[in-house]
Order: C-alpha cells, then structure tokens, then sequence
C-alpha cells in the first residue's frame, strides 16, 4: 500500500485530483490513520488553516420512544427507570444558556414521544428561535421527520414546512 500512498501524497502535493481507483483503494485500505494523514494534507493544501466550526449545544428533550430499536441505549419506556420529557420551558432555558455561552448551533433530537402532539415540536423551534435569532437550530432525524408526518397526517414535505 505505499505506494499507493506515495502516489497520492504526490498527487496531493502537485494539485492533482486521485483517480476513481486511488479512491477506491483508499476507501477499502486499512490504514486509517495514513489516510487521515492524506486527507489533512489535502485540506491544508486547499484551504490553508483556515477552518469552520459551530459552538453546538445538544438538547435532548426526551427519551420516551415507541421504537424499540435494538441498538439504541438512550431511549427508555414510558414509566420506565430513567424515563423524562422537558418541559417547553425548560427546553428554551436550555436555548437560552447555550446562548449566552456562545453557542451558535442547537441540536436537537429526542425519542418518538408517545403522548406528544405535532404542535409540541413546532412550538418548541419557534420558541427557540426567539431565543436569538442568530442560532442555527438542527433538529430531529429523519426517523422523527417520519414519526411526525404519522403523528400529524401530513406529509413528510408538508411537515418539513411547517
């Protein structure tokens, strides 16, 4: 495989792009610590030191789920050891906390709630967005994007929206 990484590191070095095989062999390598050596080499050649970030804050409003996923740790059954849902408020003062540290990102994902009605999540982005305006709000995945599309009768592009 050094040679491969020769070839790359060369090609990296003189702004040449790799070829769908180098990818490849890349891809299905074992190294992973020299191909992590490659790619920063690239980023560096292409952009410098120059880098992006979000200051993130995770709000997880729940851990109720219907889903029984068999790989999930976190979610838990209603009226179960551990169970809880935030409250709207309790969420936003989260929002609000994240905020005046600095946080420029909130990341929100929970459970698929049982009880919860479709207007509980909408309220709750809407609030924080109150919050400050300036905040970048990623939520929920696109499991929970399916769960509120059954919950509300709406369609997915109808719940994404709202």
């Amino acid at each position: 495989m050094s040679e491969l990484y020769t070839s790359v590191r060369n090609k990296i070095e003189n702004g040449q792009r790799i070829s769908e095989e180098e990818a490849l062999a890349l891809f299905e390598s074992p190294d992973l610590l020299a191909i992590g050596e490659l790619a920063a080499e690239a980023n560096r050649r292409k952009n410098d030191d120059k880098v992006y970030f979000n200051v993130n804050r995770h709000i997880n409003y729940t851990n109720l789920c219907v889903n029984r996923c068999t790989f999930c740790a976190f979610s838990r059954e209603k009226g179960g050891a551990g169970e809880y849902t935030l409250a709207l408020e309790q969420v936003v003062e989260k929002a609000r906390e994240a905020a005046s540290a600095g946080a420029t990102e909130i990341h929100i994902v929970g459970g698929l709630h049982p009880d919860l009605p479709f207007e509980f999540y909408l309220d709750m982005l809407r609030t924080i967005h109150l919050v400050d305006a300036g905040l970048h709000i990623k939520a929920f995945t696109a499991v929970e994007i399916d769960y509120f599309s059954r919950l509300s009768g709406l369609s997915v592009e109808e719940v994404l929206d709202q």
